[in-house]
Formats: structure tokens, sequence, C-alpha cells
């Protein structure tokens, strides 16, 4: 298990990583096909070395179109940005924002850490998209 901090920098990683990646959230259906036609319509290869493992492994591909116009066309689709962060300890950074509201002196990177949770609220929230994030208790 990894060892859990309130460590500002670490989670500014996490985030980084999430938001850049939130324009890959939405796609149109022929750029989902596309994909799907240049990459996932072939077989695994590793070192250059073509295998025999399919890289799509369950589901029929001949049904795409269909499923994918039903899928974006749903009005229940929500999106959802995930982050896994087993690092940090939701108990232990609660502690700290309590301070912040009873007006008590914390350290400085949890400010720091206050701002970036907000920031990527906002990005994900920005995007149409829920924020979650998942660490230790």
């Amino acid at each position: 298990m990894e060892n859990q901090t309130t460590s500002a920098s670490k989670l500014h990683d996490v985030v980084g990583q999430g938001i850049k990646n939130l324009g890959n959230m939405f796609f149109s259906k022929e750029q989902f096909i596309k994909r799907i036609d240049d990459k996932f319509n072939s077989h695994y290869s590793n070192n250059k070395i073509n295998t025999k493992i399919s890289r799509i492994r369950k589901g029929n591909i001949n049904s795409i179109d269909k499923d994918l116009d039903k899928l974006l066309k749903n009005y229940q689709l929500h999106r959802k940005c995930i982050l896994s962060c087993s690092f940090i300890s939701k108990s232990a950074i609660e502690k700290e924002f309590i301070k912040i509201q009873k007006g008590q002196a914390v350290p400085g990177h949890i400010t720091q850490l206050l701002w970036i949770i907000s920031s990527y609220a906002h990005a994900v929230r920005d995007m149409n998209a829920i924020p979650i994030i998942y660490c230790a208790p």
C-alpha cells in the first residue's frame, strides 16, 4: 500500500493528467469509428512483432454504428472524470479543510491542495462531466 499524504505536488501530477485527457471524453460517431478502424480492428503488436490477439475481444464490432447512435442519443448519458489517488486520505484532508473553515492556520501545501481540487472540479464541470476522486478513507 502506498504511503498516504496530503502532498499537493503528487495530486497536481494526477489532476494534470486528468485535465489533459478531458478532451478525449467527447467524440463524434465518425471519430470513434475511425479510431476502431485505424487501431482496434487489428491485433496487438509488441515491439513491432504482430500477435494473433485481437484488440476487441467482446461485443460485435459490426454493430458499432448502431450502438454508438443509441449511446450518443441517450438522454441519460453522462460522463465522469475519475481520478484514483490511493496516496490521499480523505479523513486527513477533511481535518485540514475543517481548520480552514474555522479560520485556523494550515500548512501552505493544504491551501494548494484545496486550489488543485477546486480547479479540477471546475475544469471537469466546464466540460459537462462529473468530477470524482477515489482515495483512501
